[in-house]
């Protein structure tokens, strides 16, 4: 029970953190890069964000789904012209 209130409020401060630097792009399309369990809560949390995909250095993980969100190759996102930011 204690591990998942730290979880809740890590995820409320994680998810506010990226509001407050991004909130500025949230209409825009954006891909999170990085597929650690930060990038879960923010897929999860940023409900009002354009996030329309995802990006890993593993290339294997390409055009796979990763929190109900497909995992983009270099070339579909600057195809889709999407704004990276880097999870960690």
């Amino acid at each position: 029970m204690i591990k998942k209130v730290l979880k809740i409020k890590n995820s409320n401060k994680i998810c506010k953190n990226f509001e407050k630097n991004f909130n500025r792009l949230k209409h825009k399309k954006i891909v999170l890069y990085g597929i650690g369990p930060e990038t879960e809560i923010l897929v999860n949390g940023l409900k009002d964000y354009n996030i329309i995909g995802l990006m890993d250095q593993n290339k294997g993980f390409q055009n796979k789904f990763f929190y109900k969100k497909k995992i983009l190759s270099e070339a579909s996102v600057i195809k889709a012209n999407a704004i990276i930011i880097i999870v960690s």
